[in-house]
C-alpha cells in the first residue's frame, strides 16, 4: 500500500479517494523534476498536466517514513465509485468476490477484488496518522501543504450501480473498519 512523499507527510495512496488529484497537487509542490517533464511534455488536444492520472510519477514509499495523512471516503460511495471504475455492474458478483474471495470475470481478464486496490480497506491505510473526510479534501490539502484550488482528475465517467438496502447493507458490513472510521471524523 504505497504512500506520496511531501516533506512532512506521508500520504496515503486511497484509490478513487481523490487519489488522482492529491497525486498531481503533490508534484505540483514538492517534486520539481516531475513537475517539470508534466509541463513540458506534449499532450493530444483534449488532455493536459490537469486532466491525466499522475500516480506512476508522484514519489511514493511502500511503507510510511512520515506522520500519515489518509483522506477517507464514505464506503457506500467508494465501493459505487470503485465499480464504475473498473466497469462492473453486478454488484451480486461483487460483493460475494469481497465477502467470499476469489476473483470476477471481465471482458480481458478476472479481477482479485480483496487486493484491488479500488477496493481494499482504507482504515488499514491510517497507521496512526490523521485522517479527514473526502469532504474536508481542501483542508486536508492545507493541512499537507499544498495550493488551492486542487485539480479534479479522473471523476468517474461510467454509471455507479444501484444497491438495494441489503446490498449497502452488506457492503458496511465488509468494510466495517472504514464506516466505523468515516463516522468518527
Amino acid at each position: 500500500m504505497p504512500y506520496f512523499i511531501t516533506p512532512n507527510h506521508s500520504v496515503a495512496f486511497n484509490a478513487k479517494v481523490a487519489s488522482s488529484t492529491l497525486a498531481r497537487a503533490i508534484i505540483a509542490a514538492f517534486h520539481p523534476e516531475q513537475e517539470q517533464m508534466i509541463q513540458n511534455a506534449a499532450y493530444p488536444d483534449h488532455l493536459g498536466p490537469d486532466n491525466v492520472r499522475w500516480h506512476s510519477v508522484c514519489p511514493k514509499e511502500r511503507e510510511p517514513s512520515k506522520p500519515v495523512v489518509l483522506i477517507v471516503r464514505e464506503p457506500i460511495a467508494r465501493f459505487r465509485t470503485a465499480m464504475a471504475q473498473v466497469g462492473m455492474t453486478d454488484v451480486e458478483a461483487a460483493l460475494a468476490a469481497l465477502e467470499q474471495g476469489g476473483t470476477v470475470k471481465r471482458p480481458r481478464r478476472e479481477i482479485d477484488l480483496r487486493n484491488d486496490v479500488h477496493f481494499r480497506h482504507q482504515h488499514e491505510l491510517l497507521r496512526g496518522g490523521t485522517a479527514f473526510r473526502l469532504e474536508d479534501l481542501d483542508k486536508a490539502a492545507t493541512y499537507i501543504g499544498l495550493s488551492l484550488p486542487l485539480p479534479q482528475i479522473n471523476e468517474a465517467r461510467r454509471p455507479k450501480p444501484d444497491l438495494t438496502p441489503e446490498q449497502e447493507a452488506r457492503v458496511l458490513a465488509y468494510y466495517g473498519g472504514d464506516a466505523a472510521l468515516y463516522a468518527s471524523l
